[in-house]
């Protein structure tokens, strides 16, 4: 399982490199490797149930000196306190991987998410005291898998944990860091075959 954590740190790490960030935990290498297009994929939409988080109608902006620019078809979501980016589409893809030691091919919802707080300092408080839940909104599942929460190396610190959804569904996935809270809503949505 370890392994295929790993291999989908690939595929967050493009958006590391719109932040010019890099783990402190993770090789470089990782940092330049690119992500999978979705060219030509037809977009599930989401279930008229499933409340995913739309942009704010007031712009979050981070404050200075913290990143204030995006990924094309992203939003700032939350406040000084607690902020995130998440995408306008809600949409949170499986993708395959292969398990490298039985070349067993499947599918997971497995992604990497980054946090901010206003004057976060990885040097002093490392790991981060964020906590990350999530529960799926649309029916049973059971729970899902976060990594603990490590610090990131950009100019600005973040905090960064890893999270693996279970299964597709609508799913409402929150962060804690020392009882302020920042929820979202996303739709988790099969691999493209």
């Amino acid at each position: 399982m370890l392994a295929l954590r790993s291999a989908a740190a690939i595929v967050s790490s493009a958006a590391l490199t719109a932040f010019g960030t890099t783990p402190l935990n993770q090789p470089t290498s990782l940092a330049r490797a690119s992500t999978p297009t979705f060219q030509g994929e037809t977009l599930p939409s989401p279930s008229a149930t499933c409340p995913i988080t739309p942009p704010p109608s007031e712009p979050f902006v981070p404050p200075t000196p913290y990143p204030t620019k995006l990924l094309a078809g992203s939003f700032w979501l939350g406040s000084e306190k607690l902020w995130t980016m998440r995408y306008t589409d809600g949409l949170w893809r499986g993708y395959w991987v292969t398990d490298p030691d039985s070349g067993f091919k499947h599918e997971i919802y497995y992604d990497k998410v980054f946090w901010w707080r206003k004057g976060y300092d990885w040097r002093t408080e490392n790991p981060p005291q964020l906590k990350v839940t999530g529960k799926r909104l649309d029916g049973e599942a059971p729970s899902l898998y976060t990594d603990r929460a490590n610090a990131a190396y950009i100019k600005i610190p973040a905090m960064v944990t890893g999270i693996e959804i279970p299964t597709v569904g609508c799913w409402e996935i929150t962060g804690d860091y020392k009882g302020d809270k920042l929820k979202f809503v996303v739709w988790v949505v099969p691999a493209p075959n």
